[in-house]
């Protein structure tokens, strides 16, 4: 993310959220929940990444190409930002 403060990274995520249309883009919720995580707000950062692709999850199997991309790319970026060892959870974006 762009250098910053904590606290103008947060406000600005705290400014931007109720800005932002609900269903989407998905991409917008990915990078909160980014921010979010860098700030050590990690429940925050949860639910924010369960936003990004939630919208996109569609029956009968609830799933849809773009979740597959979505969560194997940030799922691998967010393990890296936390500096979480994949291997000792047998996750499968190593």
């Amino acid at each position: 993310m762009w250098p910053m403060s904590d606290e103008v990274k947060e406000n600005d995520l705290l400014a931007y959220e109720p800005l932002t249309r609900t269903d989407g883009p998905a991409m917008t919720w990915s990078m909160h929940s980014i921010g979010f995580t860098e700030l050590g707000d990690f429940d925050k950062a949860q639910r924010l990444f369960q936003r990004s692709y939630e919208t996109y999850v569609r029956p009968p199997f609830n799933v849809s190409y773009l979740t597959n991309l979505i969560v194997l790319f940030f799922g691998s970026f967010y393990f890296n930002i936390i500096g979480m060892d994949r291997s000792s959870i047998g996750c499968w974006c190593s």
